[in-house]
């Protein structure tokens, strides 16, 4: 999503365990003079939630039909 958005990944870092790191913190620099809308980040970080009863995914819209 975030890369849909600015154009290239999120989680920036100069070697691949830096950028693994990232990901693990959930480590993103939003862009400060771009920054999503209030309804983007909400999708963003929902789709990133570590926690399964609240991480959005297809199997939630499975689920609702």
């Amino acid at each position: 999503m975030y890369q849909f958005l600015y154009g290239y990944p999120p989680f920036n870092a100069s070697t691949p365990y830096e950028i693994f790191e990232n990901i693990l913190n959930m480590n993103i620099s939003w862009e400060k003079d771009d920054p999503p809308s209030p309804e983007a980040l909400d999708l963003m970080k929902s789709l990133m939630n570590p926690d399964p009863e609240v991480l959005l995914s297809s199997f939630y819209f499975i689920q609702i039909k």
